[in-house]
């Protein structure tokens, strides 16, 4: 997995143009872009803890947007999408991506 930091120094130590600075994103990537002497892009992708309070409001989002329950269940076996939402409980603050690189 590579550290988008790291190779952002790296890359811009040697010249390399930065056309997207390193940031983070509250959906879950720490990624820096840049380009090749051929303009070919290339995005560099860390996965990083989801924003909490952005993952709330997204779900926030999602109820609102979704029919009332009696037209949720129709056609979808019962299952209802709102109220499965709503017993979930939103992530714990501390969540951390888990390291897969060994």
């Amino acid at each position: 997995m590579p550290d988008a930091a790291a190779v952002d120094a790296r890359l811009r130590a040697v010249g390399v143009r930065v056309v997207l600075p390193l940031r983070d994103e509250p959906f879950g990537q720490g990624h820096v872009m840049v380009a090749d002497p051929n303009d070919v892009l290339v995005d560099v992708v860390q996965p990083i803890p989801v924003d909490p309070d952005w993952l709330a409001r997204q779900r926030l989002t999602l109820l609102a947007s979704l029919p009332d329950a009696d037209a949720a269940s129709e056609g979808c076996h019962g299952f209802d999408l709102r109220s499965h939402l709503r017993s979930v409980p939103p992530p714990d603050r501390g969540h951390r991506v888990p390291d897969n690189s060994t």
